[in-house]
C-alpha cells in the first residue's frame, strides 16, 4: 500500500493514495491483535463522520473474528477526499487509525484548436488542477516554454502543427493536444 498509518494496535491503507475521479478506493483496517483479544467492533469514518454503506457505491465488509475491515469507494467523486479513520474496540478500548485519500482530477486542459495570423504572438496556454504547472511543448524551436505558456513570438506558417500539454500526477501522464492553424 501506498498509505499507511500505524497507531498501536491497529493499522489503515489505502490500496493507493491518488484515485482518478470515477475510480475506485480501496482501505483496509486491521486490527493488530493477539490470540485472546477480542474485536467488538470497527467504525468508519470520513473527515470525523460515521460512514455509512450505500449499495453500490460503498460498502463495507468487516470481519470481527480475524480484526478486519474492507471499505470499498465505487464511483470516487471529489467529495471523498478527504481522512478516513478506523475506530477498532478490543478488550474494551478504543483504538483510533487513519489514512488521506487524495482524488486526482484530470485535468489538463487547454484550447485544442487555436488560430493565428502570420507575424501575430500566439500563447498557447495549458492549465492543471492539481496546483502544479503543466509543461507545454512543441515542435517550435523559437518558443518560450513558462509555467504552462508555449509563447512563439512571431508566427510564422511553418508554426502551424501540432503541440502537447502534459501534466504529470503520481499515478499517471495526462496529455492534451493542441492544434495550431496558421492563416
Amino acid at each position: 500500500p501506498n498509505r499507511t498509518v500505524a497507531v498501536s494496535g491497529v493499522d489503515v491503507s489505502f490500496a493507493v493514495e491518488f484515485i482518478p475521479v470515477d475510480g475506485r478506493a480501496d482501505a483496509l483496517c486491521t486490527v493488530n491483535k493477539r490470540g485472546s483479544d477480542v474485536v467488538s467492533a470497527i467504525v468508519w469514518r470520513h473527515n470525523g463522520t460515521v460512514i455509512q454503506p450505500i449499495p453500490n457505491r460503498i460498502i463495507i465488509d468487516t470481519d470481527l473474528v480475524i480484526g478486519e475491515s474492507e471499505l470499498e469507494i465505487d464511483s470516487v467523486v471529489l467529495s471523498d477526499a478527504g481522512t478516513y479513520s478506523c475506530q477498532a474496540t478490543f478488550n474494551g478500548k478504543f483504538v483510533i487509525a487513519s489514512a488521506t485519500l487524495r482524488i486526482a482530477t484530470a485535468l489538463v486542459t487547454a484550447a485544442e484548436e487555436q488560430d493565428f495570423l502570420e507575424g501575430d504572438i500566439a500563447n498557447l496556454t495549458c492549465y492543471e488542477d492539481l496546483n502544479e504547472i503543466a509543461t507545454l511543448t512543441g515542435r517550435v524551436e523559437a518558443g518560450d516554454e513558462d509555467y504552462g505558456v508555449y509563447r512563439i513570438p512571431n508566427v510564422e506558417r511553418s508554426d502551424g502543427g501540432f503541440y502537447k500539454c502534459e501534466g504529470s500526477y503520481p499515478f499517471d501522464r495526462i496529455s492534451v493536444i493542441i492544434q495550431v492553424f496558421v492563416i
